[in-house]
Parts: C-alpha cells; sequence; structure tokens
C-alpha cells in the first residue's frame, strides 16, 4: 500500500489554490486529518470539500476514506502490517452535547447486544471453576484494559479470594515467573495484540498456570495462548479515540464473572460482601440492624 503523505507531495506543484491550502493542512497535521469528517477538514484548512474530492482523485485514490486509510499507515503501522482501520468515529468542531450522547449510547448497547451474541458460556462457567480453585488468580492489562482488571481485582477480593494485581508492566511479567501450576491468570487486551500483557500470558504458560483471556472476537497473539477465550465483540477499530465500547464489554464480562462466582456459593459469599460494604460504609450499619 502507497503511503499517502508521499501521494500529497508528488502533486502538490500540480494543485489549484484551494487544493493547496488542503494539501499543506493534511501534510503539517496527518494525525488530525484521520479523525476528521471532509466537512472539518474543509473548515480547519480554509478549503472547500469539492477541493478535497478533487485532491483525492489528483493523488489517484478512490475517495476521502481511503486517503485517511493510507495517512493511517502512515502514522500508525509499522512496515509489513497489515492495513490499518480507520477511526471509530468522525470528528467535527462543535458537535453537540446531544449527538455525542446519542453516538456514545447507542454504540453502547449495541455492543452490549453483540457480547450477548457472542458470549460463550461454557468457556464463563470453565473460568469461573478455575477461579474457585486456583491458589492465586494474577490478572494482567495495560492501559484501560488494567482499570477493568482492576474492577476484578476488588470484586474477587471481596469473594476472600487470593488476586494479584498490580498496573506496572513488568511486575506483571515478574510475577507471572513464580506462578505455578495452582495458580490461574485471567489477561485483559481487547486488541490481544498488547505485548507487556502477551509476554506475561507467556511466562505464565511456561510457569504451568492455566490462562483465561478476554480479549476481542478473531486471532490475535493473546487468543492463541489462551486455555479459555472469553471474546468480546470486534465493535471499535484498533485505532480510536480511546477503549470506549471495549471496555465496557469487558467489564460486563468482569460483572458476569463475579456474579457467577457468587452465585455458585451464595452462602460464604453474601457475608462476606455485607461484610466489606459495612467495613466501607460505616453509616449503613445502622440501617442494616
Amino acid at each position: 500500500m502507497e503511503s499517502g503523505i508521499s501521494l500529497i507531495q508528488e502533486i502538490l506543484s500540480a494543485c489549484s489554490d484551494s487544493e493547496r491550502k488542503a494539501a499543506d493542512f493534511i501534510l503539517a497535521r496527518p494525525e488530525v486529518v484521520v479523525f476528521c469528517t471532509i466537512a472539518e477538514l474543509s473548515r480547519q484548512s480554509a478549503s472547500s470539500a469539492p477541493a478535497i474530492v478533487r485532491l483525492c482523485k489528483r493523488a489517484g485514490v478512490s475517495g476521502y476514506r481511503e486517503l485517511q486509510m493510507l495517512l493511517a499507515k502512515d502514522l500508525y503501522s509499522a512496515p509489513g502490517d497489515k492495513a490499518p482501520e480507520l477511526p471509530d468515529i468522525q470528528l467535527e468542531a462543535g458537535m453537540s452535547v446531544a449527538s455525542i450522547a446519542d453516538e456514545a449510547v447507542r454504540r453502547s448497547k449495541e455492543g452490549l447486544d453483540r457480547l450477548l451474541d457472542i458470549l460463550n458460556t461454557e468457556a464463563v462457567g470453565s473460568a469461573v471453576d478455575r477461579i474457585r480453585r486456583s491458589r492465586i488468580v494474577y490478572l494482567f492489562g495495560a492501559g484501560a484494559s488494567n482499570l477493568v482488571a482492576q474492577d476484578l481485582a476488588q470484586k474477587l477480593q471481596r469473594l476472600g479470594l487470593a488476586v494479584y494485581s498490580s498496573p506496572d508492566p513488568e511486575m506483571q511479567l515478574t510475577s507471572a515467573c513464580a506462578m505455578t501450576d495452582q495458580d490461574m491468570a485471567i489477561a485483559f487486551s481487547w486488541s490481544g495484540e498488547t505485548s507487556s500483557v502477551v509476554a506475561a500470558v507467556v511466562e505464565a504458560k511456561k510457569s504451568g498456570a492455566w490462562v483465561a483471556a478476554v480479549t476481542r472476537m478473531g486471532s490475535s497473539q493473546l487468543a492463541r495462548q489462551a486455555d479459555c477465550l472469553l471474546a468480546v465483540p470486534a465493535i471499535e477499530s484498533t485505532f480510536r479515540l480511546g477503549a470506549t465500547v471495549s471496555r465496557i464489554a469487558q467489564l460486563t464480562v468482569v460483572d458476569i464473572l463475579y456474579t457467577a462466582l457468587v452465585s455458585r456459593d451464595l452462602e460464604r459469599s453474601l457475608p462476606l460482601i455485607e461484610r466489606s460494604m459495612l467495613a466501607t460504609h460505616p453509616q449503613a450499619k445502622g440501617a442494616a440492624r
């Protein structure tokens, strides 16, 4: 696949004034252009939408979206990588809060509906059984996925289960080297390609531990290493503003695991949950009496 930046540079001298304004902006701010609609690009570059369409034709691409894909490849892909996915949202200046809210809620609903469609309940059951009988449950994740791991750590601790969780990738890797076949790991990575998480899982497997992966549906390094795949829908592109629907889907998987654990042993779980609730909310003690 060609370079979008190189294509624009090659045709620069042949551009009209209006095309040149757009071309100059693209070359100066490609990281902005990959997120912009054609209308927003025309506004920021003081050009026009027709001029940008002509610029794309002059560059020999099929349209603005293809140009964005080429620019995304220039910015975010290593040599030999496949073509990157485009951002999952196209931005315009001054979007209303109402339209942003509508889109965010719509995408969240769609993601949760798709999660329900693909959820492997047998895999969830296997993970729950392993959690209950493991010596220590190790949790791996980076960035937003580590926030999900921390949420699960808090929930498992409420049930009196032994958990190891650290936001430090090197500590995760180090801890994986000390695991045993009586331990298990749950690894969180929406892409399934996060290098620090994959490295920790590889070491966990070397230690003889059983590994569950919460990652997107499809092939990935993490999915191939895992003994149990808890797949979430691939509704976001890898290249995105930030983890949104993917984070919500992973958190929902955590909620499902936690609720299933409580359900498996209500007599033991409910007193522990109540005790931790009263300890952390002293004002509730009077109401509980």
